[in-house]
């Protein structure tokens, strides 16, 4: 669907370049479209952990998630800024202590003394993927929370 009204968004600006009302229309009709697809993926998400749980059909499963997630969205909200904050601290610090012990590894052991001149680019590269790996697993705690927070 969003696809569809950017395509007419952009046929009807090419014709109407400096009109604000029609660049307002679709702004409002792009935000609520957004809105909607933000709603529909977390549904879907909360759904298929209740699936995982209960194993009930999807359609039920759906319904039940939703009036949970709306019936409770103080808690909702506190449970998912409390998890983004812990995810983001797992990533980072485990990036870090990765490239840190690293690093050290680098400097004092002697067969790296000899060929490593910079400590940077092995620095970036290391702090880099074990950030990625974090993030898989981050992944996982953050599926684990919701899973707990339906039961």
């Amino acid at each position: 669907i969003r696809a569809v009204v950017t395509y007419i968004q952009a046929k009807v600006t090419a014709s109407n370049p400096n009109n604000p009302l029609i660049k307002c229309l679709f702004c409002c009709v792009q935000c609520c479209l957004k809105c909607c697809q933000f709603v529909f993926d977390r549904v879907n998400k909360e759904s298929f952990v209740f699936i995982s749980i209960y194993g009930t059909p999807f359609c039920y499963s759906a319904y039940t998630a939703f009036k949970i997630l709306v019936h409770s969205m103080g808690r909702t909200v506190m449970v998912e800024g409390v998890s983004k904050y812990t995810e983001l601290f797992g990533r980072v610090s485990v990036a870090a202590l990765n490239t840190g012990i690293a690093v050290l590894v680098l400097k004092y052991l002697p067969y790296y003394q000899d060929t490593v001149s910079s400590y940077l680019v092995p620095a970036v590269v290391i702090f880099t993927m074990t950030y990625m790996i974090a993030a898989v697993f981050m992944m996982v705690f953050e599926v684990g929370v919701e899973s707990i927070f339906l039961c």
